[in-house]
């Protein structure tokens, strides 16, 4: 794996995507504690899953562009409880508007939000898994 960037990192300190994909990321997290076979869930979105570090439950990788990877990283820990990060690599990265890198990095993530819905019963998920 390549150096993961932040949107912080790549359109500098004041970034204005990186507070909106926090909190679209944090509104999702819920649903996708669920995950237990990342490399189904990483083959559902055409990524790929990575071998996860000692405190991530999974990370998934997958190519939005030639040259633009999105990083999904969900975190889990009795600290800071549950955690999803989305952090971009690549040669390209930097030529993409971290507007799009965040609206791409959501997408990913309602399309691992599509695989959950598809792998357990509506009734057993958080509402907001069912409107997203």
């Amino acid at each position: 794996m390549s150096e993961l960037l932040d949107l912080k990192s790549i359109e500098g300190r004041f970034s204005p995507h990186d507070n909106f994909l926090r909190t679209q990321l944090e509104r999702r997290k819920v649903c996708l504690t669920t995950i237990e076979d990342p490399g189904a869930a990483a083959d559902y979105i055409g990524g790929i899953a990575e071998a996860p570090r000692s405190d991530e439950k999974w990370s998934i990788s997958k190519e939005l562009f030639p040259g633009v990877w999105v990083h999904l990283l969900f975190r889990s820990d009795e600290e800071f409880g549950d955690r999803l990060e989305a952090f971009f690599s690549g040669g390209r990265v930097r030529d993409m508007p971290g507007e799009d890198l965040a609206e791409l990095a959501i997408a990913a993530v309602n399309h691992l939000i599509r695989y959950v819905r598809s792998e357990l019963p509506g009734d057993r998920l958080p509402e907001i898994c069912s409107r997203i």
